[in-house]
């Protein structure tokens, strides 16, 4: 979780404020790792690396160190375990974390907010991600896996031209998969469920079980 607002691992389950230790500790203090940090199994098979709003004061703290930029590739290089997927949870500010993030990966899904006016921001976020991938000693090798449409309403004509301009746009690397407005997940969050566990059977959490598929099965961008 590299967001200051420790959504995921609220989301998980877990309180932020009986937390220790967080990701805060291992990218900003001496001799704390990310297997000090880590909560194992947490969900089924999952670890996670939890947040809290500690971590809204690291961009500053961060801004002050040499290596700044490759702190979390440090981290997951030195980091015990066999991942099939490593998931970093971004917050929506594109600062130093954001570009932790972004040189840590290998590729980005980008969740675009279907009732908003999104091709423009996802305009100055390409451009953002672009010169990490144009530069050798940061990430050559980092791709965009594909556009995620979010808080999709199907009745709502504004909905369907956001999707219908990112489709017309970035033609491929739309996902198919739509994730759909609910108040179902609010409710899931409350109870520290996933959708799928809420309520397995809702379009949402289709949705996702779609999007997982078209992850698992290779990149959506050419």
């Amino acid at each position: 979780d590299l967001d200051g607002s420790g959504n995921l691992t609220t989301f998980l389950g877990v309180n932020p404020e009986k937390l220790e230790v967080t990701v805060y500790n291992a990218l900003l203090q001496d001799g704390v790792s990310l297997d000090d940090v880590k909560l194992s199994a947490i969900k089924h098979n999952v670890d996670l690396i939890p947040a809290d709003n500690d971590l809204y004061a690291a961009e500053q703290a961060l801004s002050t160190l040499d290596d700044r930029n490759f702190i979390l590739v440090d981290l997951l290089e030195n980091a015990s375990g066999t991942y099939d997927y490593i998931l970093i949870d971004c917050g929506p500010s594109m600062g130093l974390l954001q570009i932790n993030a972004w040189i840590a990966a290998h590729g980005i899904i980008i969740p675009i907010d279907s009732s908003n006016k999104a091709l423009h921001g996802v305009k100055g976020l390409l451009n953002r991600i672009r010169p990490l991938q144009e530069n050798r000693r940061l990430n050559p090798n980092l791709k965009i896996r594909g556009f995620l449409l979010t808080h999709f309403d199907r009745r709502n004509k504004h909905c369907q031209e956001v999707a219908d301009s990112m489709r017309g746009h970035f033609k491929e690397s739309v996902f198919d998969a739509v994730i759909p407005h609910t108040v179902r997940f609010k409710e899931a969050t409350v109870g520290g469920q996933a959708i799928n566990e809420y309520w397995p059977d809702h379009e949402a959490a289709k949705a996702y079980l779609e999007l997982a598929k078209e992850v698992l099965h290779g990149d959506k961008a050419k």
